[in-house]
C-alpha cells in the first residue's frame, strides 16, 4: 500500500469517527488528521506555512526529536533510512564517538538541513508551486532516489499535486457540518 492509498483508506474513518459520536478521546490518523472528542479536528500532515518563513523550516522533523541507531552503531536521522544504501555514509558512533556523531557530522548536517537548502539544490522542487507548503521528507526522498538526500520526495509530490490537502480538509469540514463541531476547550 502506498502512502496515498493509505490516506485514501483513512478518509472514510473521519466520517465514521463523527457518526459514531467521537467514541475515542483522541484518534490520530497519522499523516491525515487528529480527531478529538472535545475540540475540533485538525489536519495532521507535514506542511510548512506557505510563506517565505517556510524556507527556514527543517527538512526532517523526526530528527529534531529522535535518533535511530542501527545495530552496527550508525546514528541515522530516522528508521526508514536503514533501508537505504546511503546509510553507510553515516559514520559508526564507535568510530567517531557519539558526541561527535551527534554534533559535527553528516548526521547533524542532515538534522540542520532546511527547505532553503533543498530548493537551492533541487531545481524541480524550486520550481514547484507547492514548494513553500511541502518541504518534503529527506528520508523518503533518499528512499526514492537511492542516493540523494535533496531529491524530490515523490510521496509529497503526489500528496500536493494530487490535491490530498484539499481532500483531507473537505472530509473534516463535511463531518463537522453533518455531525457538529465540539466546542473549543481552553
Amino acid at each position: 500500500m502506498t502512502w496515498l492509498e493509505y490516506i485514501d483508506a483513512m478518509l472514510p474513518l473521519i466520517d465514521w469517527y463523527y457518526r459514531a459520536g467521537r467514541p475515542i478521546q483522541l484518534l490520530e490518523l497519522g499523516g491525515v488528521a487528529r480527531l478529538r472528542r472535545d475540540r475540533p479536528a485538525e489536519p495532521y500532515y507535514r506542511r510548512c506555512d506557505g510563506t517565505e518563513k517556510a524556507l527556514g523550516c527543517y527538512l526532517c522533523g523526526a530528527v529534531r526529536w529522535s535518533c535511530c541507531i542501527t545495530p552496527e552503531g550508525r546514528p541515522l536521522p530516522c528508521l526508514p533510512m536503514t533501508a537505504s544504501p546511503r546509510q553507510s555514509c553515516f559514520p559508526r558512533a564507535l568510530d567517531i564517538g557519539l558526541r561527535k556523531g551527534l554534533s559535527d557530522s553528516l548526521y547533524m548536517q542532515f538534522a540542520d538541513s532546511r527547505v532553503r537548502d533543498l530548493l537551492a539544490q533541487n531545481a524541480e522542487c524550486a520550481a514547484c508551486p507547492h514548494r513553500l507548503k511541502c518541504g518534503g521528507a529527506a528520508a523518503a526522498a533518499l528512499a526514492g532516489s537511492g542516493q540523494d538526500l535533496l531529491a524530490c520526495d515523490r510521496q509529497m509530490c503526489g500528496f500536493w499535486k494530487g490535491g490530498y490537502e484539499e481532500k483531507i480538509l473537505a472530509a473534516l469540514r463535511r463531518a463537522e457540518q453533518v455531525y457538529g463541531t465540539p466546542p473549543p476547550q481552553g
